[in-house]
């Protein structure tokens, strides 16, 4: 499980930094779900492993700020070229 959580988050990383330069809604879909993907596997490790509460939170917040500054961003980059476009 420990294996799982580790290629998702990391895939969540990859995706979101590529979203950041590149953004598409496609991305933004697939970030977005892949966020999700390791909120739940890492509740689910701290449950079953009785993992330290305090350091997991610290290192979920650092990695849940970073990909929620990209979607953001996105987001705000998409919006925008939107509207230059009509």
């Amino acid at each position: 499980m420990l294996i799982t959580h580790i290629i998702i988050a990391l895939l969540s990383i990859g995706v979101s930094t590529i979203l950041f330069f590149t953004p598409s809604r496609l991305k933004i879909k697939l970030s977005s779900l892949l966020l999700v993907s390791t909120l739940i596997s890492g509740t689910i490790l701290v449950i079953y492993t009785g993992a330290p509460i305090l350091s997991t939170c610290l290192t979920g917040l650092v990695y849940t700020s970073y990909v929620v500054f990209a979607l953001y961003s996105s987001s705000r980059k998409l919006a925008t070229y939107s509207v230059r476009n009509r």
